[in-house]
This record gives structure tokens, C-alpha cells and sequence, in this order.
């Protein structure tokens, strides 16, 4: 299932991805207050979207079938734009970073039930993005300044520094899942870079 800023666009596309049909998504209103710059994330095996550029941008959806039910648990802080989320490995949590408030460094968990706002990084990084690197969150770049070329990742003690990248990114490269080697950029697609230890290659 695509779920597309305007409710009404959204559509399922089959397992071989060969067709693809309307989805009749409905939510509180049936306004797409809950889609327009909301970010998901599958926890528990339920997809939950959060904050968003309108309404109240602390909130947390859920979507039921194909309801999108507001839940009456709010994200500690602003999430309207430019935010990430990112499930946990084990799909019990997920978490939110970077909201639309400077310095755009801070990060609440939410386990499905309860919002907790946890560690802050050094950086920026708004826009960066959340992806896995080693098993563990890592965000790279920020549109803001300070943020530019920034890497850092969170471990149970809090956001360490890696070496910075190479490029001046303000964006999430696809490097960060699965990426096993350096490829050539594709016309359009940004590049690709591996980490090696203290360097990117």
C-alpha cells in the first residue's frame, strides 16, 4: 500500500507489483492532515505515522485496516517536516528525530503505547534521514549548515561522530542499507559511497 499526501491518490499494488488499484483510505474527517509530511514507521507490526505539516504536528496515527485512527498519546516534541523515523530492529519501538524546531538535533522513542524523548545529536540534521549502518540508527547530512557532511550514529549510550562524508550532503544516501560497494552515480540518483572505518570509500 502507497499512502500519498492526498488520501484520495493512495493505491495497493500487488505482490508482483504488476497492477495496482485504488485504496480507500479514510481518516478522522477524512482530511489528510495525517499524511501531508508525516513520517512512518512499523511498530508491533502496526504502521504509525508521525507529526505532519498540518494540524497538530505532536501527533501519532495509527492505521487500522483502512482507517487512519488518531491516538491520544502525543510525541514530546515538533515533528511537521523534514523529520525521520526509523523502527526498531526488533519492531518494538521506533524513533523520531529531527523536527522542525532549531536546532533540529532532538529524538523521541515511541514502544506503540508511551513517547519517551531520548538522546540529542551534535549535529543537525534535518533532512538527513534515519537508516541502519553496523545495526545501528545513522543519520547523514542536514540542510542546515552546521549539519553538512555530518555522521553520526546511536548506540545505548547515546550519538557518536563517524568520520564526516566526503560530499557536502544534505541527504540521506541509499548507503546506508545494504550498500556493499561504491557504484556508479546513475543519471538523476545521487551517489554512492561504502564506510570503511574512520573513512568513506
Amino acid at each position: 500500500m502507497v499512502l500519498l499526501k492526498s488520501l484520495s491518490d493512495s493505491y495497493i499494488i500487488n505482490g508482483n507489483g504488476s497492477t495496482r488499484t485504488a485504496a480507500q483510505i479514510s481518516a478522522p474527517s477524512n482530511a489528510n492532515d495525517y499524511t501531508w509530511d508525516a513520517q512512518s514507521a512499523v511498530v508491533a507490526d502496526k504502521l504509525y505515522l508521525f507529526g505532519g505539516n498540518s494540524g497538530d504536528y505532536r501527533k501519532i496515527a495509527r492505521l487500522e485496516s483502512c482507517t487512519i485512527v488518531e491516538l491520544t498519546v502525543k510525541l514530546n516534541n515538533d515533528f511537521a517536516y523534514r523529520h525521520a523515523a526509523l523502527a526498531s530492529a526488533d519492531n518494538s519501538q521506533a524513533l523520531i528525530c529531527f523536527g522542525n524546531i532549531s536546532p533540529y538535533k532532538y529524538c523521541d522513542i515511541f514502544d506503540g503505547s508511551t513517547v519517551v524523548t531520548t538522546f540529542t545529536t551534535t549535529y543537525s540534521h534535518r533532512n538527513g534521514g534515519l537508516g541502519y549502518y553496523n545495526g545501528q540508527p545513522t543519520t547523514v547530512g542536514s540542510s542546515s549548515q552546521n549539519g553538512f557532511g555530518k555522521v553520526e550514529t546511536l548506540s545505548q549510550n547515546g550519538w557518536t561522530s563517524l568520520a564526516d562524508h566526503p560530499m557536502q550532503v544534505f541527504y540521506l544516501l541509499q548507503f546506508l542499507i545494504n550498500i556493499k560497494k561504491r557504484a556508479r552515480p546513475s543519471p538523476g540518483r545521487p551517489e554512492k559511497w561504502r564506510y570503511a572505518p574512520d573513512r568513506w570509500l
